[in-house]
């Protein structure tokens, strides 16, 4: 039952659904009110109804926070204090004047990045008990700020996370650092420019207007929703990757090593993807240059709109062109089935290459070329002179060309 009350819970605040560090918090928060609950002698009936009315506290505290975009995450120190079960420790004040970057450095603890209405960079360290030297110190070199968590000593069972209030006309380099632990920046219209390498732990970007966003992540997820850039160009080594309604001017260049990327509303000049290992879900994707690889996994595209080269060496590959779209691809699988579905009424030509290890469909309207070479078919639907064009290369695997339902 609370889990469900809890899905519901986080369904109707939504900026509290994308910022993963608080959701988990706030999980295992009640979740460890249960228990307690339950040491104590409840039943786990009777401990879920108690924890499900700190739920409804909470419930009343976040229905404050449905205007944030209207107000400043400064004033609400109490709320995190009480969502991440910590104190404020430490803030710091700083005058960004003559600086074009900030660069943070730290080994523990979640960092959080959110916009403020006032002139001054606002650091706060919120930790489960004050210890001074874990604080946040800043450091002015030239035109560069540094801001550096403490020394790290083993210190027992600990909780800080950190957070960065970046005032809203900073249009500067913004670099963070992580040795562990998340990292989310959420509504940030600077329009500046963002990098963040983080070994451990999960990189959450949302709701944001930026020049540029680097990223480099060893081990952790990669969320970003809701956010538009010139550039983005995202490393992950081991961790998912989904990304929905994103709009680069310029270009989006995603690559892991291992993990699933499911991706929704993409829009750019030029989209390069890439993945060793791990299932692709693209929903929705308009281009004008496509380059998208895979070594072993299955790819699947809907309502896909512009040119360039799909290939997986090992795995399916299904793609769906978009209504009325114009399109030039070549799609390339060395061991899988093939199936592009194109929109009715759509006029293009076709290429296929096969070694018929597996057959080959086409639309009944379909005119194909007489050729002796049976491993190459061409031919049109509609328009001999259609500018449309789908190239498809096969070595073992069904290949097919459907009219859209």
């Amino acid at each position: 039952m609370i889990d469900e009350k809890l899905k519901e819970f986080f369904n109707k605040f939504p900026h509290i659904k994308e910022n993963k560090p608080l959701q988990n918090t706030l999980s295992k928060k009640i979740n460890n009110l249960i228990k307690k609950e339950i040491q104590h002698g409840a039943s786990q009936v009777e401990a879920e109804q108690k924890a499900l009315l700190n739920l409804t506290d909470l419930d009343t505290m976040l229905s404050q926070l449905k205007s944030l975009e209207e107000n400043d995450y400064v004033k609400y120190n109490d709320f995190f204090a009480k969502i991440f079960d910590s104190k404020l420790v430490n803030e710091l004040k700083i005058k960004l004047d003559q600086i074009d970057e900030i660069h943070l450095n730290y080994r523990l603890g979640d960092i959080l990045v959110l916009p403020t209405n006032s002139s001054q960079l606002i650091v706060h360290d919120f930790m489960s008990r004050d210890i001074e030297n874990l604080h946040s110190t800043v450091e002015k070199v030239g035109n560069v700020l540094k801001i550096t968590q403490g020394p790290r000593k083993l210190v027992g069972i600990f909780k800080n996370k950190t957070l960065l209030f970046l005032p809203k006309d900073f249009t500067g380099f913004l670099t963070i650092r992580s040795q562990s632990g998340d990292v989310y920046i959420n509504k940030l219209a600077n329009y500046c420019m963002v990098d963040v390498t983080a070994v451990s732990g999960d990189f959450l970007l949302a709701h944001s207007t930026l020049k540029r966003v680097q990223a480099d992540l060893k081990s952790g997820d990669i969320v970003i929703s809701n956010t538009s850039a010139n550039v983005f160009h995202v490393n992950g080594h081991s961790g998912m990757l989904n990304s929905n309604d994103v709009d680069a001017k310029e270009e989006i260049s995603y690559h892991t090593i291992s993990g699933n990327m499911d991706l929704e509303n993409i829009t750019t000049k030029n989209f390069f993807v890439d993945t060793k290992s791990g299932k692709i879900v693209v929903n929705g994707l308009t281009s004008e240059n496509i380059d998208l690889v895979t070594d072993t996994g299955i790819i699947l595209l809907n309502n896909l709109a512009g040119n360039g080269s799909i290939k997986s060496d090992v795995g399916k590959i299904n793609l769906s062109l978009a209504d009325k779209s114009k399109f030039d691809l070549s799609v390339r699988s060395k061991v899988g089935n093939i199936t592009v579905n194109v929109p009715p009424a759509a006029f293009f030509k076709f290429k296929i290459n096969t070694k018929k290890i597996g057959p080959t469909d086409f639309p009944l309207d379909a005119i194909i070329y007489g050729n002796d070479d049976y491993d190459k078919i061409e031919g049109y639907v509609g328009k001999e002179n259609s500018t449309n064009l789908i190239d498809i290369s096969s070595k073992v695997g069904k290949v097919s060309i459907k009219i859209s339902n």
